[in-house]
């Protein structure tokens, strides 16, 4: 994967420890990152403050038009946390985004770090 013609980011689930994180590296490395979480934390409040875009809510206006109109360049990061009929998960899934998990993008990352 070319971390460089990745321009946004969208998690869905990234409140978690491990997906916030992620979000962070990817804030360091100058992306615009945007994402969802059903519940509002200490870990988003904080991302939120560094210049991360999150909802509360599982509702696809909130996916930014900047992600919605670039498909290649945009990263769409999942945790398998997510439930199933998630309406965010599911518009890009419908619309044949590529989805990643998170452990899969950090096997990425330490190819690009290399």
């Amino acid at each position: 994967m070319n971390f460089n013609k990745i321009h946004s980011i969208f998690f869905i689930g990234i409140g978690g420890i491990g997906m916030s994180a992620l979000a962070r590296f990817f804030m360091y490395k100058q992306k615009a990152v945007y994402g969802y979480d059903r519940t509002e934390t200490q870990l988003t409040q904080s991302l939120i403050s560094e210049g991360a875009h999150i909802s509360y809510t599982d509702n696809t206006k909130h996916i930014p038009e900047s992600i919605i109109n670039d498909k290649k360049g945009s990263l769409i990061i999942y945790t398998p946390a997510i439930a199933e009929n998630n309406k965010i998960l599911n518009y890009f899934k419908e619309n044949k985004f590529v989805l990643y998990k998170r452990s899969e993008i950090l096997g990425f990352i330490t190819q690009w770090e290399a």
